[in-house]
């Protein structure tokens, strides 16, 4: 939606959890052969053991500030939800401005 503004933190945990998913997928092989270990289990837990929890940590530690400082004004919400009269889905405005030869960052300007 071109015409808001993210939020860094938030954006910033939802790519480390990808990390996390991606360990997650080197623990789950590790399952497959649980009863025959060898120096190849070891390996992969010594990396995505500490890195996980340390993660983990991390983005807990930020989702609390993140929460602790959020403040929400339903009055305000309301009001810019009136105020876009419709322009909620602003994708398809910005892609029908572009594809009728504006250029993408004055597009995101106008929406």
């Amino acid at each position: 939606m071109p015409h808001k503004r993210n939020p860094i933190g938030c954006e910033n945990m939802t790519g480390l959890a990808r990390v996390i998913r991606g360990n997650l997928v080197a623990a789950l092989e590790n399952v497959a052969l649980w009863h025959e270990r060898d120096i190849s289990h070891s390996s992969v837990e010594r990396v995505i053991l500490p890195d996980s929890t340390t993660l983990l940590h991390y983005m807990l530690n930020r989702l609390t500030r993140i929460l602790d400082g959020l403040l929400v004004y339903p009055d305000a919400m309301m009001n810019n939800l009136n105020k876009t009269r419709g322009l909620i889905f602003s994708q398809k405005t910005l892609l029908a401005l572009i594809e009728k030869g504006m250029v993408r960052e004055d597009a995101y300007a106008i929406v």
